[in-house]
């Protein structure tokens, strides 16, 4: 497993989960598909912000409009790039220092195990992530996550379906 350190991170296609480091001068452990981690000196908070301006939208937009949409009020997932399907999956509140990021295109392929209030999850590049969760919680954020990403592809579908996509 290789471990690089990166300044300015932006979610990508390639991002499996943000975890908080709570000691020392990195503040986020990536996890990204192919085996590699990464770890950043700014929050995973931070990086989500960073990655919805980066595509046009506030983080904060972004909660607001889905909790418009769903009616979902807590740890509500966030869609960063509807074109490429990335969905970031908070387990905590998002405010939570605590809170770990997961993303809907990797975690719907993961295997989850459960050991009493924790949680492994096994990406598909053979990659452990043990969460301070339940399968239950996890369960219920990524049907969240896919309900949110459902409502993103009908409207796409019907933006297409009158010629104007």
């Amino acid at each position: 497993m290789r471990k690089k350190v990166v300044g300015n991170y932006v979610v990508n296609s390639r991002t499996m989960a943000l975890v908080p480091v709570l000691q020392g001068d990195m503040k986020t452990k990536i996890y990204e598909k192919g085996n590699e981690v990464k770890f950043s000196e700014y929050s995973p908070i931070q990086i989500m912000r960073l990655s919805c301006l980066e595509r046009g939208a506030s983080l904060e937009g972004r909660f607001e409009s889905i909790r418009y949409r769903l009616g979902v009020k807590q740890k509500v997932p966030v869609p960063i790039d509807l074109f490429a399907d990335i969905y970031g999956i908070p387990l905590l509140s998002p405010r939570n220092v605590e809170n770990v990021w997961l993303f809907l295109n990797h975690v719907e392929k993961a295997e989850i195990v459960v050991a009493g209030r924790q949680a492994s999850i096994l990406f598909p590049d053979g990659q452990l992530l043990v969460v301070n969760t339940t399968k239950y919680i996890i369960d219920q954020q990524i049907a969240k996550a896919s309900k949110c990403k459902l409502l993103f592809k009908e409207h796409e579908l019907e933006l297409m379906r009158y010629g104007l996509m």
